[in-house]
C-alpha cells in the first residue's frame, strides 16, 4: 500500500503543479490557438485530479500537498511572467514543467513497480499527457 500511496502522491502533485500554472496562464494568454490548447491541457489535469482524489477518498487518505501555492511559487511564476507574456515565453515555460513532470513521473514508477495496477495506468495517463504537452507545446516557442 505505501508504493501505491507513493505514487498517488508523486500524481496528485505533478497534476496540482499543472493545473496552478495553466490557470495562471491561460488567463494572460492573447494567443487564442494556444490558449485553446492550454484549456484542453487543463481539462485532462482536471479529469486526472478527479481520479487521483477518487483513490485517496477510497483509501482514506488526504493527498499529501506539496504546496504549489506557496509563496515561493507564486512569487516565482509571477516574476516569470513580468519578463516576458509572449506565447514563445508560455510555451517555453510549460514545456520546461512538462519536462520536470516527465523525469518525476517516470522516477515515480520505477522507484513503485508494487504499486497497484489502476494507480500505475494513471500514472502512465499522467506521463502520456505531460509528452503531448512537451511534443506540442515545442512549436509555439
Amino acid at each position: 500500500m505505501t508504493q501505491t500511496t507513493d505514487l498517488l502522491n508523486e500524481i496528485y502533485t505533478n497534476v496540482e503543479m499543472g493545473c496552478y500554472s495553466l490557470r495562471h496562464i491561460i488567463r494572460i494568454c492573447e494567443d487564442r490557438a494556444l490558449k485553446t490548447l492550454l484549456e484542453q491541457y487543463y481539462d485532462e489535469y482536471q479529469c486526472i485530479l478527479e481520479k487521483t482524489n477518487d483513490f485517496f477518498r477510497t483509501a482514506d487518505k488526504p493527498p499529501r500537498s506539496n504546496g504549489v501555492s506557496s509563496f515561493g511559487v507564486r512569487m516565482a511564476m509571477k516574476a516569470n511572467l513580468a519578463i516576458d507574456k509572449t506565447s514563445s515565453h508560455l510555451a517555453e515555460m510549460l514545456v520546461q514543467g512538462a519536462t520536470m513532470g516527465i523525469i518525476d513521473i517516470t522516477r515515480a514508477l520505477k522507484d513503485n513497480q508494487s504499486a497497484d495496477e489502476e494507480v500505475r495506468n494513471l500514472a502512465e495517463r499522467l506521463l502520456t499527457h505531460e509528452d503531448r504537452i512537451h511534443r506540442e507545446l515545442r512549436f509555439f516557442v
